[in-house]
C-alpha cells in the first residue's frame, strides 16, 4: 500500500479511503512511517523544509517528482508574467539549498536530472512564490483563536514534558498546519502569536516560512523580528526562504545584514537596500565591508556604491 500511495487518483477523498484498507492499527503504522512524507504533502502549499527524501522510497521520490513538476510551473509562470526573480541562482526557481547526498544543486543541474539516479538521500527547502489575491482577508480574530485554542488542547505544563516528547507535539502542530494552511491568510501579528506555540529554532523557521508568504500586510512583517530574538534564529528563517523573501524591505533601519554576493537573491537584496537608502540618504547604509574572494577586505571607505541600485551591478 505504502508503494501505491502515490497512484491513487482523485484527490484527498480517495487518499482517505487508501488509508482503510490497512488491515490492523501496525500495519497503518507501517505504512504510514514508510509514506509519511507523502501523506502530509500538501501540494497547495508546498513552502517547507524537505530534510530526508529518500529517492530509492517510492513515496518520497513521488514528493520530489511533484516538486519538480510545481518548481517548473511556478518558474515559468513568473517568467512569463515578468516578475521578480528571488531564486538562488538567478533561474527563477523555488528550490533552495538542494543537496543529494555530497552534490549541491546549482544553476548547471536540474532536480529532475536527479531523479533520473533514483538513489541517495535529497535535501531542499521548497519556497513558493504564489502570494495572497489583493483582496485576500486574514482570519478573524475569533476563528484565529478558536485555531490556537485548538492547537493547545491537553498541553501540560511545559516544565513537566519531556524534550523529546515536546519536540514530537511540536512536529505534530507543524504537520497539522501544513494540510490546511493554503485555506489560511494571516496579519503579522497573528503569525507572531502564532509563533508562541514553537520554542526549537528550526521549528520557528519552518512554521514563519510556511506563512510567510501568506501574509495580507507584509509591510509589517518586521513585527516578526521579536520572535527571533537570537541571530541564529532569523539566520535559519534567511536560510530557508532566501535573504531577498525575508528581508524587511518596509522598513528595513536598525538592521545588520550579511551577504553573499555570490547568489542572485542576495545581490537582488543589496540593490534593494541600496535603492531605498537613495531615495532617503545614502549614508544610511554605513559601516559597511567586502571580504573579496581571495580573503582580503574592503572597508569601502566611500560606502556603498549608488551604481548598486541596478542588480547587474552588484
Amino acid at each position: 500500500l505504502g508503494r501505491l500511495l502515490p497512484c491513487v487518483v482523485g484527490g484527498p477523498k480517495s487518499l482517505c479511503l487508501a488509508w482503510q484498507l490497512t488491515p490492523s492499527i501496525t500495519e497503518f503504522a507501517r505504512v504510514i512511517r514508510q509514506a509519511h512524507c507523502f501523506a502530509t504533502f500538501n501540494p497547495q502549499n508546498a513552502t517547507g523544509r524537505y530534510d530526508v527524501l529518500e529517492l530509492q522510497n517510492v513515496a518520497s521520490h513521488a514528493v520530489a517528482e511533484r516538486l519538480a513538476v510545481l518548481d517548473a510551473w511556478e518558474a515559468s509562470y513568473r517568467t512569463s508574467q515578468g516578475l521578480p526573480d528571488l531564486s538562488e541562482f538567478g533561474n527563477q526557481s523555488c528550490l533552495r539549498n538542494a543537496r543529494l547526498g555530497e552534490q549541491t544543486l546549482d544553476n548547471k543541474t536540474t532536480l529532475p536530472e536527479w531523479l533520473r539516479q533514483m538513489t541517495g538521500v535529497l535535501s531542499l527547502d521548497f519556497v513558493s512564490t504564489i502570494r495572497p489575491a489583493a483582496n485576500a482577508t486574514p482570519l478573524p480574530e475569533a476563528v484565529f483563536q478558536d485555531l490556537l485554542v485548538a492547537l493547545q488542547k491537553g498541553q501540560k505544563d511545559p516544565e513537566e514534558i519531556p524534550i523529546s516528547i515536546d519536540i514530537l507535539v511540536a512536529e505534530g502542530r507543524l504537520q497539522a498546519l501544513r494540510q490546511v494552511s493554503h485555506h489560511v491568510h494571516l496579519t503579522c501579528l497573528q503569525l507572531r502569536e502564532l509563533l508562541t506555540l514553537f520554542g526549537d529554532d528550526t521549528m520557528l523557521a519552518e512554521v514563519a516560512a510556511l506563512f510567510l508568504n501568506r501574509l495580507t500586510d507584509p509591510e509589517n512583517c518586521k513585527v516578526l523580528r521579536a520572535r527571533f530574538p537570537k541571530a541564529k534564529e532569523l539566520s535559519n528563517l534567511r536560510q530557508c526562504v532566501g535573504v531577498a523573501l525575508a528581508l524587511p524591505w518596509a522598513q528595513p533601519e536598525q538592521g545588520s545584514h550579511k551577504f553573499d554576493l555570490a547568489f542572485s537573491d542576495q545581490r537582488l537584496a543589496v540593490s534593494l537596500l541600496t535603492q531605498i537608502a537613495v531615495k532617503e540618504k545614502l549614508a544610511n547604509l554605513h559601516s559597511a565591508s567586502l571580504t573579496k574572494p581571495d580573503g582580503s577586505v574592503d572597508a569601502m571607505p566611500l560606502g556603498v556604491p549608488k551604481a548598486w541600485e541596478n542588480e547587474k551591478k552588484v
